[in-house]
């Protein structure tokens, strides 16, 4: 299982399996991309569920999120050029 960092204090990291993050698709809201987790429950009018942005949270969409593609669920972005994920 891959897991996933998450800065929840000082010094201190939470890592994330697949099966866990996936849990976090209300609230809190987490989003990630290209590993990094973020906490986007502020902003629940864009990432909540029925929102444009849902597709990214509680898994790691990093393709779609650098594609403009919302519909396609990615998480391997071998097919991206350095640029495109910089």
């Amino acid at each position: 299982m891959a897991k996933l960092p998450f800065k929840v204090g000082a010094g201190t990291v939470k890592v994330f399996s697949k099966e866990e993050l996936s849990q976090y698709v209300s609230n809190p809201l987490y989003l990630v991309v290209l590993g990094e987790v973020f906490d986007v429950t502020t902003g629940e009018r864009f990432y909540a569920k029925g929102s444009g942005y849902h597709c990214f949270i509680g898994k790691d969409n990093s393709a779609a999120f650098h594609t403009g593609k919302f519909n396609e669920t990615q998480e391997d972005i071998r097919g991206l050029n350095a640029q495109a994920i910089a």
